[in-house]
């Protein structure tokens, strides 16, 4: 595994912290909307496979 660049790690905390909000965000739309709770959701999948999938590439140097 080889040391990730500033702009790579840059890339993950951004994903990360996306992640945060949108699942704050989905616990408030629990309660208000389910319509926006479950929408809501699927971001967040697919935030976590970005995120997934980048720090894959980046354990497999591919990055």
């Amino acid at each position: 595994m080889r040391i990730a660049s500033k702009e790579e790690s840059k890339s993950i905390h951004e994903l990360k912290e996306k992640l945060y909000y949108a699942e704050s965000a989905s616990n408030a739309y629990k309660e208000i909307d389910f319509g926006l709770y479950e929408t809501n959701l699927f971001y967040i999948e697919a935030l976590k496979l970005q995120l997934h999938h980048l720090e894959k590439e980046l354990e497999q140097g591919e990055l």
